[in-house]
């Protein structure tokens, strides 16, 4: 099998594991890259695989047309050699012959009467030409869920949080690559690094939502030398906004990060304000590893600890200068970083996470001490996981501005962030912390 066949048959794997077990689309790709020798492969199956989760409901649609069986109900395997094979053939240019070849190929020898079915739909479906791509569907917003490949309550949702240009701007955002955001520690020159760095990753350039990130467009960042020194690690820009908002004007005392996994914001806050103490608490013991490895790599120690974010803990009660709460959310500002979660996300999703996020809030407010910070955020849109969740603060609990603003929100429409929501808030210094709820 050829380098291509490689990447496709690793790609199709990941696929139909997805659908079949609802596993992580990173934590697949992850282990079927380490298979492959070629990093040429493990990019191009990383390529195929979120072309396809981005695209999934506009190839499903464009396929439905040139199908005898509706692709809901194909077997796995097959659904998805026709999705990566048309995506090819749409978002690639891969030449006809190479993509219909290839897709017939990833069918197994056995299966002769399938290989047959695959050849046939997908020669159905060049015959069609450009007009296979139209979607006749009246309705604008049914036709742009389809076109952008979300489900219709969520392509109803995000409407809610835009205006209606900047909603499409949105859902077309999310299904092109975003940049790699790259914290580079405060001991470092940014100029220096962006100048050392530039050889090897392509689009390097200067993040402007933080003075302490660069951008790329690709580029094997774990291999550089700043990133295994410590000088840089992967965190969206958004992220580390929420870490600097966080420790703003503290230059010394305890912060706690109550929801810290995979620990990128703790080690943003112990880099940015190295005199205080952090504890990075996540309800996960498999992740504490992980967090524990980035911190050493970073140079930034951290006191990591394991527990559920609901369960109030006696010994941190008017501890803390600083509260950080990235609470669970639905990741909707993620879509385009993490396209799966368009098909494992539900709409009753946000109820069930809106009831938990105020459950952590109302623990996490206890462990401010008097005169400290809470901050909120959330890499979501919308007023269920956002304001009605802080509205649940005590009355005298002020919001702090940001920027001259009451919360910061981000978006794909600014540098291709993640969408992310920001809100601070100081405790009075005497209060009797739950008085005056709403």
């Amino acid at each position: 099998m050829g380098k291509a066949d490689e990447a496709r048959a690793g790609a199709l794997a990941v696929l139909v594991q997805g659908e079949r077990t609802g596993e992580a689309v990173e934590r697949a790709l992850n282990r079927h890259a380490q298979a492959m020798t070629d990093a040429r492969d493990r990019a191009s199956m990383r390529r195929l695989v979120y072309g396809v989760l981005e695209n999934r409901r506009y190839l499903d649609a464009v396929l439905d047309t040139f199908s005898a069986r509706p692709m809901a109900k194909q077997k796995g395997t097959v659904r998805n050699i026709l999705r990566l094979a048309l995506y090819e053939l749409y978002f690639l240019e891969t030449p006809p012959h190479a993509a219909v070849d290839q897709a017939v190929s990833l069918v197994p020898k056995k299966e002769q009467a399938l290989k047959r079915y695959v050849n046939a739909v997908l020669r159905s479906l060049l015959r069609g030409g450009d007009k296979a791509k139209e979607l006749p569907i009246a309705d604008r917003q049914k036709r742009l869920a389809v076109r952008y490949s979300v489900p219709d309550w969520m392509a109803k949702y995000l409407a809610c949080c835009f205006s209606e240009s900047d909603w499409e701007r949105v859902l077309a955002k999310q299904n092109e690559p975003a940049p790699i955001s790259l914290f580079v520690s405060p001991d470092q020159s940014r100029e220096a690094l962006y100048q050392s760095l530039a050889p090897f990753l392509s689009g390097l350039r200067f993040g402007t939502i933080s003075s302490h990130c660069l951008l790329c467009n690709s580029g094997m960042v774990t291999d550089t030398e700043a990133f295994r020194e410590g000088k840089i690690t992967i965190q969206s820009q958004a992220g580390v906004r929420a870490a600097e908002m966080t420790v703003e004007g503290i230059q010394e005392g305890e912060i706690l990060d109550l929801c810290a996994a995979p620990g990128g914001k703790s080690v943003a806050m112990k880099l940015l304000a190295p005199s205080c103490r952090i504890v990075a608490n996540d309800v996960v013991e498999e992740k504490r590893r992980y967090m524990e490895e980035n911190a050493a790599r970073m140079h930034a120690p951290l006191e990591i600890h394991i527990s559920d974010a609901r369960v109030f803990q006696a010994e941190w009660e008017n501890r803390f200068d600083a509260v950080l709460v990235d609470a669970p959310c639905s990741g909707l500002g993620l879509l385009g970083r993490k396209p799966d979660i368009r098909w494992n996300r539900r709409e009753e999703d946000i109820e069930t996470l809106a009831r938990l996020q105020k459950e952590i809030l109302q623990t996490a407010l206890r462990y401010v001490k008097p005169g400290g910070r809470l901050v909120y955020s959330t890499c979501t849109y919308g007023r269920k996981e956002n304001e009605e969740v802080i509205s649940t603060l005590p009355t005298n609990w002020k919001p702090e501005p940001m920027e001259g603003k009451s919360v910061l929100r981000y978006s794909p429409l600014v540098e291709h962030s993640d969408g992310f929501f920001i809100a601070r808030f100081r405790r009075p210094t005497a209060d009797g912390n739950r008085a005056g709820m709403v």
